[in-house]
């Protein structure tokens, strides 16, 4: 039987096994910690422990077990998370590029979790990719182009 059991309190240690984990204070909603056992293969489970920066934004994320990685984040001005590569990286670190216009309009380097070439996202958060033609309206965000006078 699979499990995913989670901590949200920083007083308390992070799980370790799918038992109900004790309850502690300090709980602002932030997962800081998860234990996950897999349903197919009973041998195969991770324990992570993840941080924060003080506005709530995930920094980091470090997992040990048969499924291991470390990871840090990092944030621009605006907002947009980058994975940081450094001496620690361990794991899938897809890096991308971001513009004012499409905040995120390209992997650096191609992965299979990466948008294909040339799709981004406008600033409403809507799906774009220039190939579709603008007269169907499709893969654009219209009231982004309205606002950009396109």
């Amino acid at each position: 039987m699979a499990c995913w059991v989670y901590n949200y309190y920083g007083n308390v240690s992070n799980p370790t096994s799918c038992a109900v984990p004790s309850q502690g204070t300090g709980n602002d909603g932030n997962v800081l910690g998860q234990y996950y056992k897999d349903g197919a293969n009973s041998t195969l489970s991770n324990t992570a422990s993840l941080t924060y920066d003080p506005t709530h934004r995930l920094t980091g994320s470090v997992a040990t077990g048969n499924s291991t990685y470390n990871l840090a984040f990092s944030y621009d001005r605006y907002g947009n998370m980058t994975c940081t590569q450094n001496q620690n990286t361990q794991g899938l670190c897809p890096q991308y590029t971001f513009s004012a216009v499409s905040p995120l309009t390209r992997p650096a380097t191609r992965s299979t979790l990466s948008p294909e070439p040339g799709r981004g996202f406008g600033v409403r958060g809507a799906a774009i990719n220039p190939a579709l033609s603008p007269k169907t309206g499709r893969g654009f965000d219209v009231r982004e182009m309205a606002m950009n006078g396109l």
